[in-house]
């Protein structure tokens, strides 16, 4: 079953922070692997502003793509722990 917007957007997507050479600009690049590096960035003078701006890129492209019924890699859950153990 596909997931909606909204419990898209909670997925926890692991990100990734680099920072811009002053010679690039400066400042923060927030990226999601998973989704692609260079399709779902964003950027800012800070890591917060980049990762408000990964938020928003990664809403906008949520919401084409479930428009056009591309498939959206989900993050696998790294967190889940064997009760058998």
């Amino acid at each position: 079953m596909k997931k909606s917007l909204k419990e898209l957007l909670q997925l926890n997507y692991k990100v990734e922070i680099e920072k811009i050479p002053d010679s690039e600009g400066g400042g923060y690049c927030a990226s999601i692997p998973l989704l692609g590096k260079n399709a779902c960035r964003g950027d800012g003078d800070t890591v917060e502003e980049a990762y408000e701006s990964l938020d928003s890129i990664k809403e906008y492209l949520f919401k084409k793509w479930l428009s056009e019924g591309t498939n959206i890699p989900e993050p696998l859950n790294d967190n889940i722990e064997d009760i058998n153990d």
